[in-house]
């Protein structure tokens, strides 16, 4: 509802006509309990059908019922508002759990003396992929940090696997798209 009630860090609820699935991102034809983390998949007649003459794209991006999977992660309450946790890009793969490295990166800024960071995974050979913390090369943040990594488990719900295995810093972190992070930082492709 446009005029309706607001609640605090969510993106509202679907307009009329509009419909909200969230599905798991492993299975799209699956939906996730209220409550759940789950990709939001949309339906409706502002939403598209398909891409035009390019049917493996829309394989990719639709589900069988006719969802547009956005690629936005996010849980709905039971009042149906969707709260955004993260970005299917962004998940990072840990000993076969999903690590969300949103989750991470506001434990972190809860930190005092962090001014920057971002949250990647990083290919290992053991767990598929590492999580890796990269701070902006400020020595007062990158020290503070480093030593209250367990403060973040303690006192932020941060699981053990969670916990980032390396802290390193760049130059202008602000410049640097998460999403690249791991090529521009690491020179990986």
């Amino acid at each position: 509802p446009l005029d309706g009630p607001v609640k605090e860090l969510s993106i509202g609820q679907p307009i009329p006509g509009t419909i909200i699935s969230l599905r798991d991102p492993a299975n799209p034809t699956v939906e996730v309990p209220l409550g759940e983390k789950g990709e939001i998949c949309i339906k409706g007649p502002q939403v598209m059908k398909g891409y035009w003459n390019r049917p493996d794209a829309t394989a990719e991006q639709m589900t069988p019922d006719g969802f547009l999977c956005t690629g936005d992660v996010a849980v709905m309450d039971a009042d149906g508002f969707v709260f955004i946790v993260d970005r299917i890009k962004d998940l990072i793969i840990c000993s076969g759990y999903n690590v969300y490295p949103r989750r991470i990166e506001e434990a972190i800024y809860k930190l005092a003396g962090v001014s920057e960071v971002a949250v990647v995974g990083l290919p290992h050979p053991r767990w598929v992929e590492a999580v890796v913390a990269v701070t902006s090369n400020d020595d007062v943040g990158r020290r503070v940090f480093g030593c209250r990594v367990h403060e973040l488990i303690d006192r932020f719900a941060v699981t053990d696997l969670e916990r980032p295995a390396d802290i390193c810093g760049v130059e202008d972190l602000g410049v640097v798209a998460p999403t690249n992070l791991g090529q521009c930082v690491f020179g990986l492709d």
